[in-house]
């Protein structure tokens, strides 16, 4: 057989020579699809009905969309995606309840999110699967678009397979329907990265300013779509038309013909740089292989190379994109602006600051978290849309904007500290795209071999360069792709059906419990802010957010849980999500205990899943003072306690003080927070023998290190307990206490003060007399 470099040109490669020369003179092609009539080969894909009309294409994505939102709607019941999801709700019941957003309400992020579960809450009323309904509607927008990125870049079957291949992905249909801001902020830069296309295309200038304006409503939501700046920048400064005629370059595109924009709309004709020759699945390397053709083909595909940097440099160019990020700058000023900045900035920023101090940055566990991710449902997905990748940056420069997107997703989730599965969803949108065009390149592939094998006879070899010939190299990529897509189908599957199940009873059984115990919009404390958003109760307005995130970085204190449970008359404490307690002391557990609240149940003991109920009044406070007695700062002493019955040596004296901080103000409607003490001091203890000799201290800042005394309210009482070792050789007789308050980073006592709040001499108080018995 005689090999395709010694065959001479064909009367088609004669005609594909001829279009070449025509189409750098501005004639235009006289097929609208790409393949001329009469042509002797034609599209396996399309002969087989691979393609798609513009009209057909428009009503599949709105049926598909449909389709997703119903199936959507009928699995929304399951109880939380994580600790994520209660948070945001709690946040919009908070904001409506009164409480501000930022000055009352922590949050670590742009406020667009919670700006919308707060207007349908008022619209339709406070629910989970109302909130889940807004997800729902972001992840329409992103599996949009991607379809019509697809579409702009390989035509309607590809982008409709990309859009299948997104919603097999786990983590998309997971996180499409999970009160969470990952996706949606995704969701919205990659709707303007398809504007930014269609003005790539079109050169319209409103394209350019729905771009700008989808992508800061994004920023609104969350900054992690910020490194979309890279794909859609390139868009934007793309020249028109420019890098259709890569060295794989087809007859034609598919289902829109040169000349016709992305639509379908017969268009001006192309000059060079427009015209994208051949049939999506003519091979041209006969053609290629003419004497001097490899080199002169390199040669014009380094001057258009050149053409299109020196295109994007342009004032022209540059000008659109700064326009363009004007413009989104602008949309997402608006939104903050609409709160008090001063606020808004150190949490929003200030947490990703914290957070990096917290965590350090492990990349090589981050790209374990990616290998882990590839493992669990979307192996298939990353081997197809690996290869629809490369195919396509062969065949089409533009494809290089999708790789520059996969990247800045790479760059985005292996800088992330820490990293959470949700930011993993940032890999399976330019994926998706890229698998939807390697499906549709692999099958054509596949079937235009199968139909020339059937045609010539057993001893055809399917990679020949022939007539209508395919590349062994990449039919054999395309074929691993798709076998790798298949055989990884079942665990997607299986994963996507997890998605939609209820999940353990236990927390349900919580909500139940606490339904029937407490009253509507009571306060509760909890790591789990869905269970009290479904048990109709309130959380604390800083308590929305009792994530790891903020423990680690210390903007949460166990100081400021304990003294929120006080201010807000807590009817209940859930521990549940390891958070609280599981600190490593041991010291919210502590407290409770201290403080007589009462375990009412114990739903996981390995986890410490229990409800806690407060006492029903504070303990009376025993050995009362005729009047408390005040040091400085607003601190006074209002009885102390030496419980159980006289202390032998060896044993351990437990001392309880009972502290009330001086009120300097009311307080306001209820709840504003009003710090009474403004120094942070360390209480000290100090057991003395009948000689004045000490024998036992115990030095600590107030309740056990958890309520440092610059977190005291006005008028709040502070039961603090402490542990006095006594030796085996002391004496047995009546001993004192003595206590008194300093501060540990300079060592100055705390002076006392008298009824009047004049400073008197002395710091300390001594109470006794205290009986220790013999060993």
């Amino acid at each position: 057989m005689t090999s395709a470099e010694e065959t001479p040109l064909s009367a088609t490669e004669t005609e594909l020579r001829s279009a070449r020369l025509g189409a750098r003179h501005g004639s235009r092609p006289g097929a609208r699809h790409g393949s001329r009539p009469g042509s002797p080969v034609d599209s396996p894909v399309r002969a087989a009905g691979w393609e798609l009309p513009n009209a057909a294409g428009w009503a599949l994505l709105a049926l598909g969309l449909i389709a997703f939102v119903a199936w959507s709607a009928m699995h929304l019941g399951f109880f939380a995606w994580s600790i994520d999801e209660g948070m945001y709700l709690q946040r919009a019941r908070m904001w409506s309840a009164g409480f501000a957003l930022y000055e009352d309400i922590w949050f670590n992020h742009p406020p667009g999110m919670v700006l919308l579960l707060r207007a349908v809450f008022e619209r339709y009323g406070e629910s989970v699967e109302t909130g889940r309904m807004v997800a729902v509607a972001f992840g329409c927008v992103g599996l949009a678009a991607v379809v019509l990125i697809g579409r702009e870049l390989a035509g309607w079957t590809a982008g409709l397979l990309a859009g299948v291949a997104l919603v097999l992905s786990p983590l998309f249909l997971g996180l499409s329907r999970a009160i969470m801001t990952t996706l949606p902020a995704l969701c919205m830069a990659t709707f303007a990265l398809w504007l930014a296309l269609r003005y790539r295309a079109t050169r319209r200038k409103t394209w350019l300013l729905a771009s700008g304006v989808a992508f800061g409503l994004g920023l609104t939501v969350k900054f992690i779509g910020a490194p979309m700046i890279v794909p859609i920048g390139l868009a934007i400064v793309w020249p028109k038309g420019a890098g259709r005629g890569g060295p794989g370059a087809r007859v034609g595109r598919g289902e829109q013909g040169a000349g016709a924009d992305a639509d379908g709309n017969a268009g001006p004709g192309p000059g060079a740089a427009d015209l994208d020759l051949g049939n999506d699945d003519l091979d041209t390397r006969g053609y290629d292989s003419a004497p001097g053709e490899p080199e002169r083909r390199a040669s014009e595909r380094e001057a258009t190379a050149a053409t299109v940097w020196r295109s994007m440099l342009q004032p022209a160019a540059l000008g659109a994109f700064v326009g363009w990020g004007i413009v989104g700058g602008a949309v997402l000023l608006a939104v903050l602006s609409l709160f008090g900045l001063r606020a808004l900035l150190p949490q929003t920023v200030g947490s990703v600051v914290g957070a990096r101090d917290a965590f350090a940055l492990d990349a090589v566990a981050n790209i374990q978290d990616v290998l882990e991710w590839l493992s669990e449902g979307h192996l298939g997905l990353a081997a197809l849309g690996v290869y629809g990748l490369a195919r396509g940056v062969w065949r089409d420069d533009r494809w290089w904007l999708v790789v520059a997107w996969l990247a800045a997703a790479g760059v985005a989730v292996l800088a992330q500290t820490p990293l959470w599965s949700h930011h993993l969803v940032f890999f399976a949108l330019p994926l998706a795209v890229g698998a939807g065009a390697g499906a549709r390149w692999a099958v054509g592939d596949a079937v235009g071999a199968a139909r020339r094998l059937s045609r010539r006879g057993a001893q055809a070899t399917i990679g020949a360069r022939d007539e209508g010939g395919v590349e062994p190299g990449w039919l054999s990529f395309g074929l691993v792709a798709i076998l790798v897509f298949l055989f990884a189908l079942p665990v997607a599957l299986r994963r996507d059906a997890e998605t939609t199940e209820r999940g353990s009873e236990d927390p349900w059984t919580a909500v139940a419990m606490l339904r029937e115990m407490q009253e509507p919009y009571d306060y509760v404390v909890t790591d789990s802010p869905m269970i009290a958003f479904r048990a109709g109760l309130r959380v604390p307005p800083n308590l929305t957010d009792p994530g790891a995130k903020r423990f680690a970085s210390g903007d949460l204190t166990l100081s400021e849980v304990t003294r929120d449970a006080l201010l807000y008359e807590s009817v209940a404490l859930v521990t549940w999500n390891e958070r609280l307690a599981k600190d490593s002391r041991q010291r919210l557990p502590q407290w409770l205990d201290d403080n007589e609240w009462t375990v009412v149940a114990t739903l996981d003991e390995g986890r410490e899943r229990r409800i806690w109920t407060p006492p029903e009044r504070p303990p009376a406070v025993v050995g009362g003072f005729d009047r408390p007695v005040g040091w400085a700062d607003g601190v006074s002493l209002v009885g102390v306690d030496v419980g159980g019955s006289p202390t032998n040596a060896g044993e351990t004296m437990q001392v309880t003080l009972y502290w009330r901080a001086r009120d300097p103000a009311p307080l306001e409607a209820g709840w504003a927070r009003v710090d009474a003490v403004s120094g942070n001091y360390t209480v000290f203890v100090h057991l003395l023998d009948p000689q004045g000799e000490r024998r036992a201290q115990h030095d600590n800042p107030p309740g056990r290190g958890v309520r440092a005394t610059n977190t005291w309210l006005g008028d709040e009482r502070i039961i603090d307990r402490y542990e006095l070792d006594v030796p085996t050789d002391a004496p047995a007789g009546d001993y004192t206490l003595r206590i008194g308050l300093y501060d540990a980073e300079t060592g100055d006592a705390l002076a006392l003060e008298d009824a009047g709040g004049q400073v008197v001499d002395g710091d300390t108080l001594v109470v006794g007399p205290v009986a220790v018995g013999s060993r």
